[in-house]
């Protein structure tokens, strides 16, 4: 009888989903390998082959979720066509979307940092996340620079600081919707967006 083949790449991407889910709904504490592996179809001893520990799991989870954000974001930039504003509006709604998915796991990591009292793991965690926030500054700053040699935009512009003020601008609002669920964020977003994208335009003769 043939040994059975494990795809190594599929079944680590299944324990990363199935690791996300719980430790979003548990909490980093709470959450056990046994759910996990229980959740991913596989032997907790099985879970240990691919990750070392509870701890390296969580902080492969962090990385994987942001890398899966910043692609879903690059999908729908990239299916997008049109001029440099209507592309920076595809690019921060996906970060919209994308980031408040994101947010679910945000407890767990408080948790994980207070608790781990690794000082590496917790600079671990916020490197992951300042290198995030770096690729979608350089996304921004990528599409309006193009704006910007297309015509569509003025040429006075520092692409790089829009697109980091952007950014944060739409950090700064996710993080107000947060503590106020009155407010949709998206709807602010969209006139926020509109009166920066008119005052980028370039001049028309």
């Amino acid at each position: 009888m043939a040994a059975r083949i494990v795809d190594v790449e599929a079944r680590t991407v299944t324990v990363l989903e199935a690791a996300s889910e719980v430790f979003a709904q548990r909490g980093y504490t709470a959450a056990t390998i046994e759910e996990i592996a229980q959740l991913a179809g596989i032997g907790k001893g099985t879970t240990y082959e691919y990750f070392r520990s509870k701890q390296d799991l969580f902080l492969a989870v962090v990385e994987y979720d942001w890398q899966r954000m910043v692609q879903s974001i690059d999908a729908r930039v990239e299916s997008t066509d049109g001029q440099a504003v209507e592309r920076l509006e595809a690019l921060t709604a996906a970060v919209m979307r994308s980031y408040q998915e994101l947010q679910k796991l945000h407890p767990a990591a408080m948790e994980f940092m207070v608790s781990s009292g690794a000082t590496d793991a917790c600079a671990q965690v916020m490197a992951c996340v300042r290198g995030g926030l770096a690729v979608l500054r350089a996304r921004a700053a990528e599409i309006i620079a193009s704006g910007i040699r297309r015509g569509e935009l003025r040429a006075d512009l520092v692409p790089e600081d829009l697109g980091t003020a952007l950014v944060g601008s739409l950090d700064g609002l996710l993080l107000q919707a947060k503590s106020d669920p009155s407010m949709d964020p998206e709807r602010v977003w969209r006139t926020f967006l509109g009166v920066i994208g008119r005052g980028m335009a370039a001049e028309r003769e």
